[in-house]
């Protein structure tokens, strides 16, 4: 009786710990948009643009660290993922909203 307990002990821990692993996560950002300073003279930093499908607008990012120098070029295409941030917009920046983006890469 106590091999039969043992024996399944050692069955359910190995199968729990199979199916408790995680899927690894696709490392290449998910998202591509074009780094602007369109909004530079109201005093806002760059943004950046994902263009939608045409009868939707595009959608403009409030970065809330600012981009590496090598990034922050006019008009230059980056990949990155980014979260939604409920924070107020910073001074200057009347369109966007604000996010985190993580894993920026050149495009």
């Amino acid at each position: 009786m106590k091999r039969y307990f043992y024996f399944i002990n050692i069955f359910l821990f190995l199968g729990c710990s199979v199916f408790s692993q995680e899927a690894p996560k696709d490392a290449t950002p998910k998202t591509i948009g074009k780094v602007s300073h369109q909004y530079k003279k109201g005093g806002c930093a760059s943004v950046i643009v994902i263009q939608n499908l045409p009868p939707e607008e595009p959608i403009v990012l409030i970065p809330k660290t600012p981009l590496p120098k090598k990034l922050d070029k006019e008009g230059m295409e980056i990949r990155f993922n980014y979260r939604k941030l409920r924070m107020p917009n910073p001074k200057g920046c009347e369109k966007g909203i604000p996010a985190e983006l993580s894993d920026i890469q050149k495009k």
